[in-house]
């Protein structure tokens, strides 16, 4: 797959990525509430629900990418895309929680730009780690750890844990 071929289905993806996260966000309430919806979409306003706005939509693209695209080495590819995702989810609590515990509450607007950037960054890191074709040493590991990350979503949204973190802000 050449760069600029790779360049465009990121880009694709991050124009993706921007419009599915706000869909996503009301996609909850305009289903009705729909249960299997529940699984990649928040349901509250807590910080972990608003993970999913970072990962199932970038994990739905990177699906239909993998299709289109075809690339040589699978391993390699979920390997990058799960690792320019779940690296998302820590960078959006440490930068929320630091932002807001400064403030002494959170924006909106502050939330929405953080989304932007995270986003960007996914699709960033995704671009540049395959244009690389960079080969993972421990593919097995990271596809693990994605896999049980995506379980802790279907779970969490069932039986949230209750701490900060799985509480409505």
């Amino acid at each position: 797959m050449t760069n600029k071929k790779l360049f465009l289905a990121e880009l694709i993806g991050l124009i993706w990525g921007v419009l599915a996260s706000f869909l996503f966000h009301f996609l909850y309430d305009l289903t009705n509430q729909n249960i299997i919806i529940s699984l990649i979409a928040p349901i509250n306003e807590s910080v972990w629900e608003h993970t999913k706005l970072l990962v199932f939509p970038f994990l739905i693209y990177a699906v239909i990418e993998c299709f289109v695209l075809k690339p040589k080495h699978c391993d390699d590819f979920w390997s990058t895309k799960l690792i320019g995702v779940t690296l998302n989810i820590p960078l959006l609590a440490i930068i929320y929680y630091s932002y807001s515990g400064v403030l002494g509450e959170h924006f909106v607007v502050i939330d929405i730009i953080i989304a932007l950037i995270l986003v960007t960054f996914s699709y960033f890191i995704s671009y540049k780690l395959l244009s690389l074709n960079h080969k993972f040493k421990h593919k097995k590991i990271i596809v693990y750890l994605g896999l049980t990350i995506i379980f802790a979503f279907f779970v969490f949204t069932f039986y949230p844990p209750h701490i900060g973190w799985f509480a409505s802000v």
